[in-house]
Parts: structure tokens; sequence; C-alpha cells
């Protein structure tokens, strides 16, 4: 009744043959991602749900949006914004070259994505480059990178501790060893052209005590990701737009929602602008707006007169 499903297929995913395709809703002719999900197949409905429920609760640029869900007596149907742009390592094999502020960049929302998911309690357990998606074909340092499956996450309390073992074994016994082991090193063939400063991060990231690792949070405020990775800061933010915000705040209910229907209809091309006024604004990548961040990107962007009112527009 909502979609005229094309049969391309995509990808596949986990509980078995998650076969992705292009639906097109009928109202905008927008086009998403479909997973579908065979209840025969599906070893475990409560795992299943649980997923559901933890992508539900995501909001956030780099992480992909689940829109809707439908299940009929055979399967369970999985709408998904459509990330067009294929796999992360597919796409740095495909341009035949990689550089440091392409990763910088590539990192930046990786570390935005985790540090949203784990600010919202929720553990991911299963990062790996499959599960990075770009949402175009767009050069990759102009591209938004997208967390996607949420089959292992699951969601935690204030210091505790997760004891089951998750996630995708990709190396043999002597490794998973060395990895045990907790020493690393950075061979001068594969790393003599690489900076310091991506070596100073990655030793951060590889930290054996979890109290001297670093956080997403403090990954993202490190140097090499921060001055390395291109920043949308020249997008001009409109006076108007305090009115808007005014206005918004106090519509009802309806017109809310029906606002965020509108927003969560438009592609990826319209509401790239908007994208990179809001990362531009959210210093701290965690991809909430606060009154600071506000305040200090329309000072940034020429605005002299602060409303008085700002706190009550937020």
């Amino acid at each position: 009744d909502f979609y005229n499903v094309d049969k391309k297929k995509l990808g596949e995913g986990s509980y078995g043959k998650g076969d992705g395709q292009s639906p097109r809703t009928q109202a905008t002719g927008a086009v998403r991602a479909l997973k579908t999900i065979s209840k025969s197949q599906m070893k475990n409905l409560d795992r299943f749900y649980q997923e559901i429920a933890i992508m539900k609760i995501m909001d956030h640029p780099n992480i992909c949006k689940l829109f809707e869900t439908f299940q009929d007596h055979r399967n369970i149907y999985l709408v998904l914004e459509l990330c067009a742009g294929g796999e992360l390592f597919d796409r740095i094999i495909e341009s035949g070259h990689f550089t440091e502020a392409q990763a910088a960049t590539v990192m930046q929302h990786m570390f935005r994505a985790i540090y949203y998911m784990h600010e919202n309690h929720i553990c991911h357990r299963d990062l790996k480059p499959e599960n990075f998606l770009f949402t175009s074909k767009d050069p990759i340092e102009k591209c938004t990178l997208k967390v996607i499956d949420f089959g292992l996450a699951r969601q935690f309390t204030n210091n505790q501790v997760l004891g089951t073992k998750a996630g995708t074994p990709y190396y043999d016994a002597e490794v998973l060893a060395k990895v045990r082991m907790g020493t690393f090193k950075f061979s001068p063939s594969d790393w003599k052209m690489i900076s310091q400063d991506a070596k100073d991060l990655i030793t951060n990231l590889l930290k054996m005590n979890p109290r001297d690792r670093y956080t997403a949070e403090q990954a993202l405020n490190h140097i090499w990701v921060k001055e390395k990775a291109p920043k949308a800061e020249h997008c001009a933010l409109q006076a108007g737009m305090f009115d808007n915000l005014r206005g918004f705040r106090s519509q009802n209910k309806l017109k809310k929602a029906a606002l965020h229907v509108i927003a969560s209809q438009l592609g990826e091309a319209q509401i790239k602008g908007l994208r990179d006024v809001f990362v531009s604004l959210d210093e701290n990548g965690d991809g909430l707006l606060t009154v600071v961040e506000m305040k200090a990107g329309l000072e940034k962007a020429g605005l002299a007169e602060i409303p008085a009112d700002l706190q009550a527009i937020m």
C-alpha cells in the first residue's frame, strides 16, 4: 500500500537471508532500502525485537535510519535509509588511494556515531568495515559514512561490564593471541609515511586497560581527527532561523509530526546543506545541539544579536 518494491538486490545482513531491495515510497518517490527477514529462519525472535527497539532510538547523521517496519505471516520487513555509496573498504579499493585526510574524515564520522551510541547507553558490538556504508558515490572526503546492522547491539547501564563474546572473528589464533598480550608496534615499512598524530591516536585506542583507553569523545577531540578532517565551517546561518525555531516550538503535536514526516522523506541531496550546517554547529560531534554550541555558531556566522530567549527556543 505504501511502497513500490524494486527487486534489485543490495546486500545481505544478519538473521539468515536479509535481501536488500529498493522500495520507493508511493507518496514522495523517496528511495529506501528494504531488509526482508523470514520468520521461519529467525532463531531468536526476542533478540530481533531488541535490535528493532535499539534502531528506533537511534537518530544521528552517521547512523543508518530505520524508518518503519511491516510484517506479514511469512516475513518481517525493515524500511531503512538507503546508503547508495557502498561499503567502506570497497570504496577505498575502487578509488585506488586513501589519504590521511580522507582517513581522518572517515574516522570522525565513526567516532561521532559511536559517541552518540555510548551517550545513549548502547554498545554496537560488531563494528567492522562491512558495517559502515557511504550515502553516495561522491568522493570519500565529501561522503557521509553511516553505521548499520544493530543485530548484536545491546543497551548497558553505567559501570556495567559486558562479558559476552560478540563480534566477527576476522583473524587466526596466532593474531588473537597477540591481541590478548596487548603489545604491538608500527612497522617502519608500513608506517614510515604516516604522521605521529595518527600513531598517537591509535596507541590510545589500543590501551589494554579500559580506564586508560580513549573514549569516543576523546578520539573526536584528538588533533588528528579535528584538524585533518574537513569541516563545513562556512555554511551561512540565516537570521530567520530564530523565527522558524520559535514557530516550531509553539506548534501543536500534529504539525511537529508532519514536519518530521517531511524531513524523513527528503533525499540525500536535499538534506546535505542542512546536515553541513548541523555538523558545523555540533562542536563536540555528539549529534545534539546545546545552547552553548548554538550561541558559538551564531557568533561565528556574524550574527551580532543573540536572542534573549535562546534558551527557551532550544
